[in-house]
């Protein structure tokens, strides 16, 4: 079983509307969708409507819910929260939240989608026939910066390692990932400030230092979308 997970902030009220189609859509069989969603205080009916329309889907989800506000900030095991860190705070807590979900109901697999990305509906089974520890699509910027895209430590690896183009990279961006549970049973999110790493290259290194390798598959594209907001 592989668990599909996507986090929604109240930064970013209507990407659901991107992601939550995007991950019903998928056409791997045994999934499990994870929708972590995070709010402050007073702010939960502001929801409500993509509460209404996950009633009408037939797969099976689960909606975790929880507050800024709440115990869960001060249970993360994050270092810093200064004021230009506070963004990664929440995002930490959540993509671990998603991890001990993933380890709860023993998934092979954990699938993270962002909530401005949409991947094509067979991207688990093409992933998973690389059998990498940790693998990621190809995610373009947005706005001005489509011709650019979220791979970084690619140049130290020009050739790819096989026919189908999978290359090694320091890594990719968390949001079209899929993680073995060899690797997310081992690293948990975190950020450290001091050396300028957010959590997707910080999940990277501690991966590497574990010995897992993280892998690139740039044939395999999502669409970054972005709303008003």
């Amino acid at each position: 079983m592989i668990v599909a997970a996507t986090l929604l902030c109240q930064r970013k009220l209507t990407d659901w509307k991107i992601v939550l189609p995007s991950l019903f859509a998928l056409t791997y069989e045994d999934l499990h969708i994870y929708i972590n969603v995070q709010y402050r205080f007073g702010e939960a009916d502001s929801w409500n409507e993509m509460r209404e329309w996950l009633k009408l889907q037939s797969k099976r989800y689960v909606l975790d819910e929880w507050s800024y506000e709440s115990s869960w900030n001060k249970e993360a095991t994050i270092k810093d929260e200064q004021d230009n860190s506070k963004r990664l705070v929440p995002i930490c807590i959540a993509r671990n939240m998603a991890i001990q979900y993933a380890k709860s109901s023993m998934a092979t697999h954990l699938f993270f989608v962002d909530a401005d990305v949409k991947v094509p509906e067979n991207s688990i089974q093409v992933l998973l026939k690389a059998h990498k520890p940790i693998i990621g699509g190809k995610v373009p910027s947005r706005f001005n910066n489509k011709n650019m895209f979220y791979v970084f430590g690619g140049q130290k690896y020009k050739q790819p390692l096989e026919k189908e183009g999978i290359y090694i990279v320091d890594h990719t961006t968390c949001g079209f990932l899929l993680i073995e549970r060899q690797v997310f049973r081992e690293v948990l999110f975190s950020y450290d400030m001091e050396k300028g790493m957010s959590e997707d290259p910080l999940y990277g290194l501690q991966a590497r230092q574990k010995g897992f390798n993280w892998f690139y598959m740039p044939i395999l594209v999502a669409e970054h979308q972005s709303n008003n907001q």
